[in-house]
C-alpha cells in the first residue's frame, strides 16, 4: 500500500562560496596583517592589494589547504586603509583592511 504526506516546505540554504576575514598580525610591530580565506572547493586563489588610491601593490596566488583555508601574511604596510582583492575560480570578493600602529 501507499500514503502520500502532506506538503513539506524545504530551504536549502548555500554556504558562502567564498569567506575571507583580516586579522591584525602583532608579530609585524603593528603594521601588518593576516587573511585568513576559506573557499568551498579548490581552486587556485589569487590576491590584490591595492592602496586607496587603488594602486596595486602586492599580489600572490596560493593554494589552499586541504580544508579549503588560506592564511596569507602581510607585513611592512604604513598605517591606514587598503583593500585586497581576491578571486578563486569564479568567485571574487574585496575586503577592506585597515591597519593601525
Amino acid at each position: 500500500t501507499q500514503e502520500l504526506s502532506g506538503e513539506v516546505e524545504v530551504t536549502v540554504t548555500q554556504a558562502e562560496p567564498l569567506r575571507v576575514t583580516a586579522t591584525p598580525n602583532p608579530s609585524a610591530a603593528g603594521r601588518g596583517f593576516v587573511l585568513n580565506m576559506t573557499v568551498q572547493r579548490a581552486a587556485p586563489i589569487r590576491i590584490v592589494l591595492y592602496d586607496v588610491l587603488g594602486r596595486a601593490l602586492q599580489t600572490w596566488e596560493e593554494e589552499p589547504d586541504a580544508s579549503g583555508a588560506l592564511h596569507v601574511r602581510v607585513a611592512g604596510l604604513s598605517a591606514g586603509a587598503y583593500w585586497a582583492r581576491v578571486t578563486a575560480g569564479d568567485h571574487a570578493l574585496t575586503q577592506r583592511v585597515v591597519v593601525v600602529r
